[in-house]
């Protein structure tokens, strides 16, 4: 297997030419956050990555919308990881990826290649943090007759909790989630690792505005 860098240069993965050929519940996901979430997101100035490495396609999978802003050295990264199997939900993946980002093999990546994963602290974005996974999901995980009204309303409630995710990113990482045990820091925010957690699988180092509480 070549380099990431060499992987990027010879192949590339395009986002939306994928959704040509995925079932018509995932379509009819795609369509509800392609006119009610992802504008939200451009009005925030994340930039949607239609071209994205085979290098971050191989950490990932193909099944991945990924939105970033890099106005600073750090970067706030939304994946969107859409079902595999053909039904119309998906996951929300948070982060915020700086120039140092490390792979569990030890494999350092470029910042532009990395995964959100890859970022010091990474959440999962939830209905209910205290829910569990099955609150992390939206959309319809089984076929429904009534299941385009059901994804239309999820993807009302993404739109809402976009805020959320742009007022987290603001602030910046709080000093007291340090500490914190419990992977539901926060009513909407899963925390998955952080950079002091010991079972945490990279070595990315924190950097930039939004890690400064944890200096």
């Amino acid at each position: 297997m070549g380099t990431l860098s060499q992987i990027a240069q010879n192949r590339k993965w395009v986002a939306h030419s994928q959704f040509e050929r995925r079932s018509r519940h995932v379509n009819r996901l795609y369509d509800a956050l392609s006119s009610t979430v992802f504008p939200v997101l451009a009005a925030e100035r994340f930039v949607r990555l239609d071209a994205v490495p085979k290098g971050f396609a191989e950490w990932t999978g193909s099944n991945r919308i990924v939105f970033q802003k890099r106005d600073a050295i750090e970067w706030p990264t939304i994946e969107f990881e859409l079902s595999k199997r053909g039904a119309g939900h998906c996951l929300v993946h948070l982060g915020v990826l700086t120039p140092e980002c490390w792979s569990v093999s030890g494999e350092q990546a470029p910042q532009d290649e990395a995964p959100v994963w890859m970022s010091p602290a990474y959440f999962m974005l939830s209905r209910d943090s205290k829910r569990g996974r099955s609150a992390q999901r939206f959309g319809v995980r089984r076929f429904l007759f009534f299941e385009t009204e059901c994804i239309r309303k999820d993807a009302a409630t993404l739109k809402k909790l976009m805020q959320v995710v742009f007022e987290h990113f603001r602030q910046g990482l709080p000093p007291a989630w340090r500490k914190a045990r419990k992977p539901s820091v926060h009513p909407n925010l899963v925390m998955l690792w952080g950079p002091w957690n010991p079972g945490r699988v990279n070595r990315s180092v924190p950097a930039g505005e939004y890690y400064r509480g944890i200096d």
